[in-house]
């Protein structure tokens, strides 16, 4: 693993904690797969106790295959952070539908588009979404794949190079189209470590290769798999008695038996036990195939009569060759690649790169971390004028208008709180019905006999603990939370105010500067109310309003003060109290110059 440098990403800002917090949870998910497999190995028997045993191996195994995948890609995380810096990218997300999410990024130094794919799970789809400035932190190498974080790099999400080329080629149409081209050139966190240009297209790993072995082990598990399960299922085929109709010297059979599935009487060919008792000359007995395409044969102890068994030997036989064979072949080739990316990257793994040549910069200038022309480092005095923070929302916020088709919320000042999702989801009271739903449903489907009781009683168990945990966060925080801004919302008597809208600097939440009512181009800001995502979990930024504006304020200043802002007859509902913030104040004026884009290190 490469040391990590001044310039490494993973000692920059919160990226080394953000790195330390998924491996953790990698951990987590990792022992507890082992304990659920373990557990249920050991725990197996006959009755209840043994298919509740196998329902958690079973369980066990799919979350030991998440947490081990889960740690391989903390490790590959950690080794392209510390092999070179953050670089900024102008970013476009891509809806997801079926799919994983996928995203455009724009180098910064030669304009180039690069679609990437998520490769994450579904819960983490959101942290690679870009904010209202529309900007990812990028590291890595574009032809392998790299991070992309959001500024402040506090959430690491894995993206891979989108594979098919007329999927590349409309993500990047679909980027032309909402104008990434011509977005605004972020500020970079990082300097290189050569002092060049900063740049995603630098290649810092050896030429991609198709994870053909992967493929392989894919093929070999899925036949032993569906072998196992073969096995397993001729364990519960039902064993019919057989009335033997006529019978010659070497026991071919014609007999008749009733169908388990059916009820109907049947009649075929069998092959019977010469040497059986001759009391028993027209009794026999056999097992009808009960799964695939053979269900309804009948066969004999010795498998006769159907092509089951030797079709789930092939299977399973077949896939442990397979997953043997790539195992051998994967490690070959990853000793390979390991030796070719020692010999090519040597000591350092990040600079231009030789292999494709690279276009000259459209716009040079001075980055973060270069002397400007003059050579002066001295510290530029930040502006922090309302006319600075209306130039600076209007270059960095990149949102939806408020009437892109989003779903407008209810009017908490003429409906009841419950019918405003954000309200909903801030109570808790959402995950307090999921529970009960899940409860109810399983004590209902019990109740009716449908469904195995052993997983009805895990959703059974399921749904309380979340019913249990919301209603206790819901009771705590969740209500009176909730209380504070609704009444707030509902105070009779507003307050216009102008508001500049710009992203957090750490993790991009939308924060709303407020000016005196009568701004002036030179006025400073009065105070800053940080709000929540109005658009749903896939589109957090959908529906928020114009970048500058004026806003009703209305609440309570005696208070907290708890004060809720609306604009263009939407709420936006506040993350925190109102904070007053003043110029001269050190820690106010420093975090200001965050917002609105400077800082005393420029």
């Amino acid at each position: 693993m490469p040391s990590c440098v001044a310039s490494a990403a993973v000692v920059f800002g919160g990226t080394e904690e953000a790195l330390w917090r998924y491996r953790r949870r990698a951990w987590a998910w990792f022992l507890l797969g082992v304990g659920a497999l373990v557990g249920g190995v050991v725990a197996v028997g006959g009755g209840w106790g043994g298919k509740l045993a196998a329902w958690g191996a079973g369980a066990g195994t799919v979350v030991l295959v998440v947490g081990a995948g889960s740690l391989v890609q903390a490790r590959r995380m950690r080794v392209v952070l510390s092999a070179g810096p953050w670089v900024a990218c102008a970013t476009t997300g891509v809806p997801a539908g079926l799919g994983a999410p996928r995203v455009v990024l724009r180098d910064p130094w030669s304009g180039v588009l690069w679609p990437f794919t998520v490769a994450a799970v579904r819960q983490r789809y959101g942290l690679a979404a870009p904010g209202p400035d529309g900007v990812l932190w990028w590291c890595g190498d574009p032809w392998r794949g790299g991070v992309v974080a959001r500024p402040g790099g506090e959430s690491l999400v894995w993206v891979r190079p989108t594979r098919t080329r007329g999927r590349r080629l409309k993500d990047v149409r679909r980027a032309e189209e909402a104008g990434l081209p011509g977005q605004f050139e972020p500020r970079q966190p990082q300097p290189t470590p050569d002092g060049g240009p900063p740049t995603l297209s630098a290649r810092v790993q050896p030429p991609y290769r198709r994870p053909v072995f992967r493929w392989i082990t894919l093929v070999g598990a899925v036949l032993l798999g569906l072998g196992i399960a073969g096995a397993e299922a001729a364990e519960g085929d039902p064993q019919v008695d057989l009335t033997v109709l006529s019978e010659d010297r070497q026991g071919n059979c014609t007999v008749t038996w009733r169908d388990p599935d059916s009820g109907e009487r049947r009649e075929g060919p069998y092959q019977c036990d010469p040497d059986r008792d001759p009391l028993l000359h027209d009794w026999e007995t056999g097992w009808v195939v009960s799964y695939g395409p053979w269900k309804g044969d009948l066969y004999n102890s010795d498998w006769q009569g159907t092509p089951a068994n030797t079709v789930n030997q092939v299977f399973g036989l077949g896939g442990l060759l397979i997953l043997g064979g790539s195992a051998v072949g994967g490690a070959i080739r990853v000793g390979i690649r390991v030796a070719e990316r020692r010999a090519a990257q040597g000591p350092a793994l990040w600079g231009p790169s030789e292999a494709r040549p690279m276009p000259e910069p459209r716009s040079p200038g001075p980055s973060a971390g270069q002397v400007p022309a003059g050579g002066s480092t001295a510290p530029a005095e930040a502006d922090l004028s309302y006319a600075a923070f209306c130039a600076a929302a209007r270059r960095k916020v990149v949102s939806p208008a408020p009437s892109d088709g989003t779903r407008h919320e209810a009017d908490v000042r003429t409906g009841p709180w419950w019918r405003v999702r954000t309200l909903l989801r801030t109570s808790q009271l959402d995950g307090v019905l999921a529970g009960v739903a899940c409860l109810v449903g399983a004590i209902l489907l019990g109740w009716l006999g449908l469904g195995p009781w052993p997983a009805l009683l895990v959703l059974a168990l399921f749904g309380g603990v979340q019913a249990t945990v919301s209603g206790y966060r819901a009771v705590v925080r969740g209500l009176p939370a909730v209380r504070a801004v609704v009444r707030a919302a509902r105070a009779p008597l507003p307050v216009v105010t102008p508001y500049v809208l710009l992203p957090e600097p750490g993790d991009a939440t939308p924060v709303l500067v407020l000016f005196p009512a009568h701004a002036q181009p030179d006025s400073p800001p009065e105070a800053v109310l940080a709000v929540c995502h109005p658009g749903p979990a896939g589109r957090p930024w959908a529906g928020l309003p114009g970048p500058v504006g004026e806003a009703d304020l209305r609440g309570w200043l005696d208070e907290g003060p708890t004060v809720v802002p609306w604009i263009g007859g939407r709420a936006l509902w506040p993350l925190h109290e109102l904070r007053d913030v003043r110029i001269g104040v050190p820690e106010d004026r420093e975090y200001l110059a965050a917002l609105v884009g400077e800082s005393r290190d420029d």
